[in-house]
């Protein structure tokens, strides 16, 4: 899952750094690191995937 999600972006963002790609959205939430999530409409965190 990571890797389609890591194409993905990449394809969204294809002159974007890695760093960058990481910050907007691979985010810390709770204990768990590597959450891929994004702002949604106000400061609310999205979460799209997680491993349980």
């Amino acid at each position: 899952m990571y890797l389609k999600l890591k194409a993905w972006v990449k394809h969204c963002h294809p002159k974007k750094s890695g760093g960058w790609v990481s910050k907007k959205y691979w985010k810390t939430i709770g204990g768990d690191n590597w959450v891929f999530a994004t702002r949604h409409v106000g400061d609310n965190l999205v979460e799209f995937t997680s491993v349980k």
